[in-house]
């Protein structure tokens, strides 16, 4: 059987790398031309707006896995603060609770990406699932 922890790695480098892709894209999107006609559709628009969301539920779901399968105890704190920042980054975007930059959301992401990448590398436990 494939071990899930590898998987799941894979999954969230994977949701965490695209999640920085629509966080840098989103600003060059809304000055395009295109995307402003394309805004006009209230659903495209919504769709958009709320695909951090749909990024936050994919890594919970990658974090929750490979915290769960992994061999390094601090690992799984690593893997769980970085998604709490993410949350709080991605929430306060949304409803402003402070004052902040995107940078918060940026770093939160690469260091998912990275805590996943070398948990692939170095931690996965020999047990399969």
């Amino acid at each position: 059987m494939k071990n899930l922890s590898y998987t799941n790695d894979i999954a969230g480098s994977a949701v965490g790398a695209i999640c920085v892709l629509h966080c840098a894209l989103t600003p060059l999107l809304f000055l395009s031309p295109n995307f402003i006609e394309l805004s006009n559709d209230s659903s495209a628009l919504f769709w958009w707006k709320n695909a951090d969301f749909l990024f936050l539920t994919l890594s919970f779901i990658a974090v929750f896995r490979s915290s769960s399968t992994t061999s390094k105890k601090a690992l799984k704190f690593i893997f769980w603060v970085s998604w709490l920042f993410l949350s709080i980054a991605i929430l306060n975007e949304r409803l402003a609770f402070f004052q902040s930059t995107e940078i918060y959301i940026y770093l939160s992401s690469m260091l998912l990406v990275a805590v996943h990448l070398y948990n692939l590398k170095f931690c996965l436990s020999s047990k399969k699932l």
